[in-house]
């Protein structure tokens, strides 16, 4: 892929989580993609995308906006604010957000 590619697939994935879109956000997975985060842990393509049907259908009050993006022909990250929520959190957090973009599907 190009830069420009991973650039545009960062950016498709995040337009898709901000409209709770789980199947296009699978979509930019490739099929041997892993998925790594300190709550989910290590995750395939398969259980990643479950991953985001499930915080799609639950996250109603998610908002996030694609900001921040760089790319190379390896790889491109989404760097900065984390998505956040419009209803106050229920406990005390901290975040900060840096995602790689999974392998393309093509």
């Amino acid at each position: 892929m190009t830069a420009a590619d991973h650039q545009a697939l960062i950016a498709r994935f995040y337009d898709a989580l901000g409209r709770r879109d789980a199947a296009a956000m699978a979509a930019c997975y490739a099929p041997d993609a892993t998925f790594t985060d300190p709550v989910f842990g290590t995750l395939d393509a398969a259980g990643a995308a479950a991953m985001w049907r499930m915080l799609c259908a639950r996250g109603k009050d998610l908002r996030v906006a694609a900001s921040g993006i760089e790319a190379d022909a390896e790889r491109g990250a989404r760097t900065g604010v984390p998505p956040t929520r419009t209803a106050p959190p229920r406990g005390r957090s901290s975040t900060r957000s840096t995602r790689r973009s999974p392998s393309a599907a093509g």
